[in-house]
């Protein structure tokens, strides 16, 4: 399972990764990929960062995209915390 949140690494390339107005998301079923892109062209050829993540970097070391491999079982346990969560409240 890939946990992003207390690794450092992984918060760092996310920071870079998200500083886009064009990020695009897609879920593929058949493989239970999740791939996110932030509008900029992918180079061939991925690094692995850890077990199910992988990110491609452009020549200047920013992200441009992300492919998370096993990703129901990657997000199920965030959706079901985020399902269990009291919703907030506007005072």
């Amino acid at each position: 399972m890939v946990v992003i949140h207390g690794n450092e690494k992984g918060e760092r390339i996310f920071e870079k990764f998200l500083k886009t107005d064009n990020l695009s998301i897609f879920y593929e079923s058949d493989g239970d990929t999740l791939s996110l892109g932030n509008g900029r062209p992918a180079p061939h050829g991925g690094h692995d960062i850890t077990e199910g993540l992988i990110v491609f970097f452009e020549n200047d070391g920013v992200p441009v995209h992300i492919e998370f491999f096993d990703a129901a079982e990657l997000l199920t346990p965030v959706f079901a915390q985020a399902a269990a969560a009291k919703p907030a409240r506007l005072v």
